[in-house]
């Protein structure tokens, strides 16, 4: 289990990488803008803003595990729409 956590955790420190990286700076303008405004508020203050998940939380008045759950789906929902973007590109 521990492993497939690690693994888990290494793919996505991959494709943030790929999110930050300024040669994918307009794809990723591109994919935010599809994502819902609630996945796009999260990612934006956790990622760009550098807030943790339990400043989020407070600024939000929702518990940590709640958030934690949100920016996951938030995560899922950038990465697909990314890979969409990339496919059709």
């Amino acid at each position: 289990m521990r492993d497939t956590l690690l693994r888990r955790r290494e793919r996505g420190l991959k494709q943030l990488d790929d999110w930050t990286d300024p040669g994918n700076r307009e794809q990723v303008v591109r994919t935010l803008d599809g994502l819902s405004s609630r996945h796009r508020m999260l990612l934006v203050l956790h990622y760009v803003d550098g807030l943790s998940v339990p400043e989020i939380a407070d600024q939000l008045d929702q518990s940590v595990a709640s958030l934690e759950s949100a920016l996951a789906r938030a995560r899922r929902a950038f990465r697909t729409e990314f890979a969409r973007q990339d496919h059709a590109s």
